[in-house]
């Protein structure tokens, strides 16, 4: 399925951030790119994360952290703690059909059950392709959903 996202701003818990703005679901980032929130289209919050989820600057080949976080799940007002581990595994060039980048190859795993490889294209900006695998362990149950850059246009 294609799904066509536009940027916009929103304030979230008194701070700017980038919208990704979608049919079904809007994507708050903050300046960095870091996942902030995830909201309902009626611009509710479905699940927040505290910090923010993203990258540690600056990238580079061979780089790798751990990071602890929380998730609130607001529907239900439950806040779950888990960890990540992240490695920068390459700097390479991938063509999608948006075009042909220099990204960052990232993985990114956490104790939820969540595995995902990134392409990160710092020309763009975020991420031209993920790979995301929900395990066994995973809540929502095995899985998985690969997103990646069709088209971009930027507004002059």
């Amino acid at each position: 399925m294609q799904i066509t996202m536009k940027i916009a701003e929103r304030v979230w818990e008194g701070k700017r951030m980038t919208a990704y703005v979608s049919p079904t679901e809007v994507t708050l980032t903050t300046a960095d790119g870091a996942f902030a929130a995830i909201l309902g289209p009626d611009d509710k919050p479905i699940f927040s994360f505290e910090p923010p989820i993203g990258y540690e600057y600056p990238l580079e080949v061979g780089k790798t952290w751990t990071k602890s976080y929380r998730v609130t799940v607001h529907a239900t007002k439950q806040t779950i703690p888990f960890d990540t581990t992240w490695k920068v595994e390459a700097y390479e060039e991938m063509t999608v059909p948006a075009g042909t980048f220099k990204v960052f190859k990232i993985s990114y795993s956490d104790t939820l059950g969540t595995e995902t490889v990134a392409w990160s294209s710092p020309e763009v900006g975020m991420w031209i392709k993920r790979v995301e695998t929900r395990t066994a362990k995973h809540a929502a149950g095995p899985g998985w959903r690969e997103i990646q850059l069709t088209r971009q246009d930027i507004a002059k």
